[in-house]
């Protein structure tokens, strides 16, 4: 990604990316660069320290995920996403009315007008 892209405030271009990954269903966690890890890190193990070389400015690091301030350094960009496991499991669970029972596969929900309501109808 080249660098430049992105905005020190607002329209981040971590912060774009992040909204990204978790309007994908099932996505509950999202980490850019070292992300989680770095908060067990020193500001000194964790600074993505700068020289000149002989293209221009190069990274020694990319603890950052190739994003400094919101902005791309021209790194590669890192991001990582967590998803949950399906809820949609055939194994009998508790709910609010009673208990999801497993027959042949086949999955039913005891008393289930029990617990959905017409729009603008009050729970009795």
């Amino acid at each position: 990604m080249p660098p430049g892209l992105g905005a020190p405030l607002y329209a981040k271009l971590d912060s774009d990316l992040a909204g990204a990954m978790m309007s994908i269903n099932a996505v509950k966690a999202v980490e850019i660069g070292d992300g989680m890890a770095a908060a067990a890190l020193t500001g000194v193990e964790n600074a993505d320290e700068i020289r000149m070389g002989p293209d221009g400015p190069e990274y020694l690091s990319n603890h950052a995920g190739g994003i400094l301030g919101g902005i791309s350094t021209g790194q590669p960009v890192v991001v990582r996403f967590a998803v949950k496991p399906t809820s949609s499991i055939l194994t009998a669970r508790q709910t609010i009315t009673g208990v999801i029972t497993v027959d042949e596969g086949m999955t039913r929900v005891i008393d289930l007008a029990a617990v959905v309501q017409p729009r603008g109808k009050a729970a009795a």
